[in-house]
């Protein structure tokens, strides 16, 4: 199969980063789709995520009830992906309220999935620039963002 890179961008430690239309493709030297080897922790409470929780995936599995993940405070680069693989309700929230960046809110509180029937598979993406959290709903979960 071949691929063609498009505004391809190359000489990160080998690996080149393509753009086909919307999707954005990761390759090493050989051509080859990587994908980064990664931590994933399970959390079955309520938890205060560290900066060294920093690149985990972290998942809600073996939860009986709801589960907040709170935010460190806020440094540029830290990235945490949260996955909930149990019907109980994913909280997202900062250490401090008004700074996640979210869907339609640029100071919201929290972001939670707790829609029934909308909880297992919810999944998002939290990424701080220095001054921000910026909360990207990676799932087509439904997520309530609290002000």
């Amino acid at each position: 199969m071949s691929y063609t890179h498009n505004n391809k961008v190359s000489g990160i430690n080998g690996f080149s980063v393509g753009k086909k239309g919307s999707e954005i493709d990761i390759f090493n030297s050989a051509g080859i789709l990587q994908f980064m080897k990664t931590d994933v922790v399970a959390h079955s409470k309520s938890y205060e995520v560290t900066p060294e929780d920093s690149g985990k995936v972290l998942t809600t599995t073996g939860a009986t009830g709801a589960v907040t993940f709170t935010l460190p405070e806020k440094e540029s680069g830290l990235v945490y992906l949260f996955i909930n693989t149990v019907d109980q309700e994913m909280v997202i929230a900062p250490d401090k309220n008004d700074t996640i960046v979210t869907l339609n809110d640029a100071a919201a509180d929290s972001v939670t999935f707790s829609t029934s029937s909308q909880k297992i598979g919810a999944c998002a993406l939290a990424i701080c620039d220095g001054a921000k959290w910026i909360v990207i709903n990676l799932s087509t979960n439904t997520a309530t963002i609290a002000t």
